[in-house]
């Protein structure tokens, strides 16, 4: 089983709402029960692109055996 965390863009922008409003990290990983690195993944790339969508193409190709 997967530990993969999925967020939809409703969650995403909750979550960049309470980190501009001054919310800590940590209350907000507790909170939206995520890692912390899930979370500073999603800040790191609304500050450089300012917005919440992943780049197209990311993520595991599928294995073709």
């Amino acid at each position: 089983m997967s530990n993969h965390q999925s967020l939809n863009d409703g969650m995403r922008w909750r979550i960049v709402g309470r980190l501009e409003a001054g919310q800590s990290q940590v209350q907000i990983c507790r909170e939206f029960n995520l890692t912390h690195s899930v979370m500073c993944n999603l800040w790191k790339r609304f500050q450089n692109t300012g917005s919440i969508e992943r780049k197209p193409g990311q993520g595991l190709s599928r294995v073709v055996t």
